[in-house]
């Protein structure tokens, strides 16, 4: 395991450069022009367009790491020494290193575009949101990998997360997640978020169990070809 963490640390700028991260840098910006534009045109927001914007936001840069476990070349690389799980695992994280910078930046413009800023803006429950957002973006990437044999997760993930966000908009008051903070549907939308995450990570969970594990098992299984045809 640590000759596998010091590969890993040996393939990282390859990994990097691989990684399909211009989507993530697009929405990034995009998301810091969204919710930084009131605050750069000294726009008093109320605070019910503040939480739409940063939840705008949030889905944009969301949407941005759809596309960083994409691996065109994954067929080829399926006799590198580190496991593509921990290289999945570190393309995640700098995605997330990426990401919650930007979402900081943008609650911290728009806290200061809302009279009251951060009093009056629930920033922790839309953390929240915006976490279990990344865990079902995550959990559609594991299975668009699975289904693609690890080379587009993208291509389930991207349109998954757009189609969840619609429908979650479009429930009735009665079962939205995108509630007002001021009415009275705000602490049932909190705990239905609560459950979409875990669901959420039990999917990734289930992905990692079924798709990663085998995985695993192919470059062994080629290594063991390449050794065999070389004797």
């Amino acid at each position: 395991m640590l000759n596998q963490i010091r590969l890993l640390r040996a393939v990282l700028p390859h990994e990097f450069r691989a990684a399909r991260t211009g989507p993530l840098y697009v929405a990034g910006a995009a998301a810091l022009v969204i919710a930084g534009a009131p605050a750069a045109f000294s726009v008093r927001l109320e605070a019910g367009a503040g939480i739409a914007l940063m939840r705008i936001a949030t889905v944009l840069g969301v949407a941005g790491l759809a596309f960083l476990l994409d691996d065109p070349a994954a067929h080829s690389t399926e006799v590198n020494p580190v496991p593509r799980w921990m290289r999945h695992l570190a393309r995640a994280a700098a995605g997330l290193a990426v990401l919650l910078p930007v979402w900081g930046v943008c609650a911290t413009a728009l806290a200061h575009a809302v009279p009251g800023g951060a009093d009056v803006l629930p920033l922790m429950d839309l953390a929240a949101e915006g976490g279990t957002l990344t865990l079902v973006c995550y959990a559609f990437i594991l299975l668009g990998l699975r289904l693609s044999a690890g080379v587009t997760g993208s291509v389930l993930a991207a349109p998954g997360l757009i189609i969840l966000v619609v429908v979650l908009v479009s429930l009735p008051d009665t079962a939205t997640f995108y509630a007002d903070p001021a009415g009275p549907g705000w602490e049932a939308a909190v705990r239905r978020w609560r459950w979409l995450a875990l669901a959420a990570l039990a999917a990734c969970a289930l992905q990692i169990g079924r798709g990663w594990s085998s995985g695993l098992r192919r470059p062994i299984a080629t290594r063991a070809r390449t050794a065999s045809a070389r004797e």
